[in-house]
């Protein structure tokens, strides 16, 4: 499960931040260790559009993209 925000601002607490961007929150351990160095991988333009489809079960995007790092 994960909650979808368009077009909000974000700061973390490693001083990263963002405005007028999308953005998605979600339980850390909903992507598997593989997963996480998947997304530190991809694209940037890539990351969210993965973990959306890890999220909601689209197998085939997801192996599409994980094929691409085995």
């Amino acid at each position: 499960m994960y909650d979808f925000h368009s077009q909000k601002a974000y700061i973390s607490g490693d001083g990263s931040w963002s405005s007028q961007q999308d953005t998605i929150t979600f339980d850390t351990d909903a992507l598997t260790e593989k997963q996480w160095e998947i997304v530190e991988s991809l694209p940037d333009y890539t990351k969210m559009e993965y973990a959306i489809a890890v999220l909601d079960g689209d197998d085939d995007f997801v192996a599409e993209i994980e094929s691409e790092y085995e």
